[in-house]
């Protein structure tokens, strides 16, 4: 089965108010690798996933789009190990792959198309620094951004809002160390600096934008939606992997994704593995609210988090999270490239979970 062929790519182009398609997008000349990937998986992968992802990806809706590439991805990362996409089940569907011991695995699919951009513009905070930079006096700032900015940011409102600011405090009129600045695109908060030294940067250093809340409010209400839908349905009672996939890299840290899914931590323990850092960390038998230990999801034995590389249409970032207290755990190694979170240490009241293959993140679909 031809995905793209010529005729069909001549007529998406002509297409000029789709051009903010996924489809139109990779239609273009500047598409040509993409389309390549995704024909190759769909040639490598066969069906049933052929056909159901093909009709996803000739699809002008970015939506459809998309979960057809999460689909076609998930099989691909499946295919690279011991596993294959055999059977598509409804309703969802549930991609089901067959395990090395003959036993089926299943595994459902959600997509996520994030809004912003998928890395700051460093062109636009280079510019607002530059504004903050004109700014008289000798105190000094931290700048942290909770939402990020747009490209046609006017920094000049800023500029003089932050100058404002700083008068009160040089005047003394001014109580704490902190101040904000938001409208209807932005929100930035500014902190005092202890150094008042003459010369040199007013703005000492820029963090953020801080994503991973809301990320994970888009993600968990789908997630449990999902495992609802599953766990009240004909395929309950089945080991379970939930795969979310978005269309650039998740600007969650591994700290919230920790408390999502395991619940707090007794101990955390840095230490270094050959070459690598890696991280011990130990939950104890007590109940804690978390996606793992729910009782209603004893099923759900693993947490698959992909991202696109934005940069590289054939890879994605790829990270895996193992159930340790599911019906039916996984072996530590069940996806042996992809870098996953396992049980390493199990004892009657608690287990100790550290990284497997720690040598990165990043994955290549081929």
């Amino acid at each position: 089965m031809t995905l793209f062929p010529d005729k069909f790519i001549e007529d998406i182009r002509r297409l000029s108010a789709a051009r903010h398609s996924f489809l139109h997008q990779i239609c273009g000349p500047e598409g040509r690798r993409h389309r390549n990937m995704l024909q190759t998986l769909m040639d490598e992968l066969g069906e049933p996933i052929g056909s159901r992802v093909g009709c996803l990806l000739t699809s002008l809706d970015n939506r459809r789009f998309f979960q057809g590439y999460a689909e076609l991805a998930t099989a691909a990362l499946l295919a690279r190990g011991p596993y294959r996409v055999r059977v598509l089940v409804e309703p969802g569907p549930i991609l089901r792959a067959k395990r090395p011991n003959g036993a089926t695995l299943d595994l459902t699919v959600l997509s996520f198309i994030h809004k912003s951009r998928p890395v700051p513009d460093r062109a636009t905070l280079r510019r607002l620094v530059e504004a903050l930079e004109r700014i008289g006096g000798n105190h000094r700032i931290l700048l942290a951004l909770h939402r990020w900015l747009p490209h046609d940011l006017d920094t000049e409102p800023v500029r003089r809002a932050v100058e404002m600011w700083l008068a009160q405090v040089e005047a003394g009129t001014w109580e704490g160390r902190y101040a904000t600045y938001e409208d209807e695109k932005i929100s930035l908060e500014f902190m005092l600096s202890d150094d008042r030294s003459s010369g040199g940067r007013r703005v000492l250093a820029s963090v953020g934008p801080f994503l991973s809340p809301a990320s994970l409010a888009a993600v968990e209400p789908q997630v449990l939606r999902e495992l609802e839908i599953i766990r009240t349905g004909p395929n309950a009672g089945r080991p379970l992997i939930m795969v979310c996939v978005a269309d650039q890299p998740w600007r969650v840290t591994s700290g919230y994704m920790r408390d999502f899914l395991y619940g707090p931590s007794a101990r955390i323990e840095m230490f270094r593995d050959g070459e690598d850092h890696n991280i011990e960390l130990e939950f104890g038998g007590e109940y804690s609210p978390c996606l793992f230990r729910d009782p209603l999801y004893r099923d759900l034995a693993a947490f698959l988090w992909l991202g696109r590389d934005t940069d590289d249409p054939t890879a994605l970032y790829a990270r895996c999270y193992l159930n340790p207290w599911a019906a039916e755990p996984l072996d530590a190694d069940f996806l042996p490239l992809i870098m996953t979170l396992a049980p390493v240490q199990r004892q009657a009241d608690s287990v100790v979970m550290a990284w497997r293959k720690r040598s990165g993140s990043r994955f290549s679909l081929i």
